[in-house]
């Protein structure tokens, strides 16, 4: 099992904190590919552009953000905790 976590208004467009997905190895590619149709367009909108991870989103994959690794090419496998934190505005 794969556990990912929600933040910001991921929980209200998924309806829950956390999932637990049952994966042996993967990619993270694999896994938000799986999620967007899982959830639909409100999800896709705030994690995709032009068929990849928007710029701002940050996903940490057992608490190391992936852009400093190899990305959505990040293997996966049970046992690993993945958290995403959607785009944030302020000002």
């Amino acid at each position: 099992m794969i556990t990912v976590k929600y933040y910001a208004n991921l929980r209200q467009i998924t309806g829950i904190n956390q999932d637990s997905l049952d994966y042996e190895e993967s990619t993270l590619g694999c896994l938000i590919d799986d999620l967007d149709r899982k959830y639909g367009e409100p999800f896709s909108r705030l994690m995709t552009e032009g068929g990849k991870l928007r710029q701002n989103v940050i996903i940490l994959l057992n608490g190391l953000n992936v852009i400093f690794g190899k990305g959505l090419d990040e293997k996966i496998k049970s046992g690993d905790s993945v958290d995403i934190f959607p785009p944030v505005a302020g000002g």
